[in-house]
């Protein structure tokens, strides 16, 4: 190929892949919201229960899916 279609081409994939990266991030937050709103509610039927909310009863896997995920720069596309 010739450089120019290889940089064409790198750049198509660039942006495919920023554009996937965000859509992946969108459905993280959707997802992590998701986990809060759960957690929450398992708080509030502890509650019910006499239970003290944040007993070892809670799943592990709320804090994980609750916890940050570093934001990772886009690589922007460059000229040259």
């Amino acid at each position: 190929m010739e450089p120019q279609n290889l940089k064409t081409n790198f750049t198509e994939q660039l942006e495919k892949l920023n554009t996937e990266i965000g859509q992946l991030r969108q459905a993280l937050a959707q997802r992590q919201e998701l986990a809060l709103k759960l957690q929450g509610a398992i708080e509030a039927m502890q509650l019910q229960l006499g239970e003290e909310p944040g007993e070892a009863s809670e799943p592990d896997a709320v804090a994980e899916a609750t916890a940050e995920v570093p934001d990772a720069e886009p690589v922007e596309a460059t000229a040259g």
